[in-house]
């Protein structure tokens, strides 16, 4: 009886460990699937900023937690214990940076968040959790072997002798059959726990636009594919499932494919950066790969994953293509085009560099405020601050700028707040406006020049009694300035003046004559005569009328202009 007891005490103890083994063995491939997922759609979030990979990172996010959680529970030795905290701070950092990846494409600012998955840290960190996922199990796995030897081993020192006293033919039969179950069984629930994951992956792999290969690592057949062939690619099933990858046309067109597929055959993972891949129809895709070799059913299985970037490429070479018309623009204008971060100049076209007389290597990486003259500077930089800070300031002002040489010249400043390299930077663009201010005070010196000889001229006028006017030959309309109508005896201004108004106030003993001296002043291009006038309250006064015709260029006569003078005293 105790040896019966015994055995089936042997047998339930194995019956724990063979379920402990296949739970062991389901965290394991979980822990790496879900830590895959989550890798994938922060990739996938960041480069593409579609909601539905948030939404997946989320939904995967505490299924990984339950899984580490549940092997720091598991670890029963200290060194397990710490592989398990090794493990969960990687994680833990890993996770940290993926959802600040996602605050950033959140933000705005995807270029920025693409950076920081491509960082080495982050590798690192990604590198960590499997290494110490993968010891953890290790350790775990040869430990529970250990004991399914021991149980086995009492197990069957128990049976043998027990049986030996009933028959030990018998209890050898028995022993035999119980060994072949037991490893069936064993590879049957490894088998199925592998399956299980194969399928998960599978089927989050088909509600993707990436691709997920099975492959033997021996024959290099392809045994099972998720539909990424057919709905992306455009081959069929016939293409690609049971061939080998040196018969699969886009694994056999690209080399960079080929060669990893070849170091998993000696490596546990490998990896393939940004390449192409043709399509059926001729379509060159860009893609990244992952592989990574396992066992199941006691063959060597590479697990391949293509993860479809062409969107991003496309996007990357669009955003590149726009930094060269951007730079070919700024490059060909005849202002000067500067970027400034943290005060720092970053970038800086070439008409800035002939405008001051520095260099580029003289300038750039430097704070470019100390070329600012002292008057000006104070006020630039004031300015400068605000405008990084989001406060409103004048988008254009001027000020002074010294040049290497010490000249000072006078520029036009417009200024807007920009993001340069994944940060916030101020574009300005400079005007040099020298050459035009210098005009500017040139003509203002000019007009207040004449604007005094004008006032000269005025007073010497009304001091002469002399009246200026501008007679139209061809409507007989004139035009009269300064003391004019006071001459003809009004006080004040008469807007309507021709020929005919002027003649009503001649003398009529004089008018004959003046008339005839007028016509011929058409014909010598000089007029002077004197004449007597008469005023409205009957007064007759002397006045003389000096003028010039001016023709229009073919000879003919346009415009006659002069002046009238009272010389009333003179004739007298």
């Amino acid at each position: 009886m105790m040896l019966f007891a015994g055995a089936v005490g042997s047998y339930r103890h194995q019956t724990v460990d063979e379920e402990r083994f296949l739970r062991i063995e389901e965290l394991f491939n979980k822990a790496i699937l879900y830590e895959e997922v989550l890798s994938s759609s922060a990739y996938l979030y960041a480069w593409s900023s579609e909601a539905s990979w948030w939404e997946r990172y989320a939904q995967f996010h505490p299924l990984l937690d339950e899984q580490i959680n549940f092997l720091e529970s598991a670890s029963d030795t200290q060194e397990e214990k710490n592989l398990a905290a090794q493990t969960k701070r990687s994680n833990d950092a890993s996770v940290d940076m993926e959802l600040q990846v996602v605050r950033m494409v959140d933000g705005g600012r995807p270029m920025e968040a693409r950076g920081l998955l491509l960082e080495a840290e982050y590798q690192r960190q990604r590198a960590d959790y499997r290494m110490g996922i993968t010891k953890w199990h290790a350790m775990k796995a040869e430990k529970i072997r250990r004991n399914r030897f021991l149980v086995k081993y009492l197990a069957l020192a128990t049976m043998v002798l027990g049986f030996f006293f009933a028959c030990v033919i018998g209890a050898i039969w028995l022993i035999t059959i119980r060994f072949i179950r037991l490893f069936e069984g064993e590879k049957k629930l490894e088998r199925q726990a592998t399956m299980r994951t194969l399928d998960l992956y599978l089927h989050f792999f088909d509600a993707t636009p990436n691709g997920l290969f099975l492959i033997n690592a021996k024959t290099f057949l392809v045994e099972n594919a998720s539909s990424f062939f057919q709905k992306t690619l455009g081959y069929s099933h016939e293409d690609v499932i049971g061939k080998k990858i040196g018969d699969v046309p886009f694994f056999r067109e690209s080399p960079e494919e080929m060669s990893c597929l070849e170091q998993l055959r000696e490596k546990k993972e490998a990896w393939c950066d940004t390449h192409v891949i043709p399509a059926k129809d001729g379509r060159p895709l860009w893609v990244e790969g992952r592989g990574v070799r396992f066992v199941m059913d006691q063959s060597d299985m590479i697990c391949w994953s293509l993860y479809n970037v062409t969107d991003r490429v496309q996007a990357e070479q669009e955003l590149m293509n726009a930094k060269n018309q951007f730079e070919s623009f700024v490059e060909k204008s005849h202002d000067a085009v500067l970027i400034l971060q943290e005060g720092v100049l970053k970038y800086a076209n070439c008409r800035a560099f002939e405008m001051v007389g520095y260099t580029s290597n003289e300038l750039l990486g430097r704070s470019i405020f100390p070329l600012i003259d002292p008057r000006d500077r104070q006020m630039v930089m004031a300015r400068y601050d605000a405008r990084v800070k989001g406060e409103a300031v004048p988008i254009e002002y001027p000020c002074r700028v010294q040049t290497k040489d010490g000249h000072l010249i006078q520029v036009d400043i417009g200024a807007a707040l920009v993001e340069f390299e994944g940060r916030p930077a101020v574009m300005a663009i400079l005007r040099d406006v020298t050459v035009r201010k210098k005009v500017e005070e040139d003509l203002s010196i000019a007009h207040e020049k004449i604007e005094e000889g004008k006032k000269r001229l005025e007073l010497a006028l009304q001091s002469g009694k002399i009246g200026i006017w501008d007679l139209d030959l061809h409507t007989n309309q004139m035009t009269k300035i300064s003391r004019y109508d006071e001459i003809f005896g009004y006080q004040q201004f008469q807007p309507n003046w021709d020929m005919e108004t002027f003649f009503h106030h001649v003398h009529v003993e004089d008018r004959d004559r003046v008339k005839r001296e007028i016509n011929s002043a058409l014909k010598t291009g000089t007029l002077k005569t004197q004449c007597r006038i008469v005023w409205r309250d009957g007064s007759i006064h002397w006045i003389e009328q000096v003028g010039i015709v001016v023709d229009n260029g073919d000879k003919t006569a346009k415009r006659m202009i002069g002046m009238t003078r009272d010389i009333t005293q003179q004739a007298e």
